[in-house]
């Protein structure tokens, strides 16, 4: 559930990137598809940070 909320937060925040300073149509399939690759390894990226934080704040309580 975290990783699908991450990748739509990513989606969300990538429609402000300008895709045509890298790419010749970015409103075309491979434009689109680039888009949403993009959100999906950023929102994986943000979700595993995510996940791993609350699984290293949960083991502190066993470090004292």
């Amino acid at each position: 559930m975290i990783s699908l909320i991450c990748i739509c937060i990513s989606w969300w925040a990538l429609q402000n990137l300008k895709l045509d300073l890298v790419i010749r149509h970015p409103k075309g399939p491979q434009g689109k598809l680039l888009h949403l690759l993009l959100a999906i390894v950023l929102g994986k990226f943000v979700a595993d940070f995510i996940i791993q934080y609350l699984g290293y704040t949960h083991m502190l309580r066993y470090l004292f």
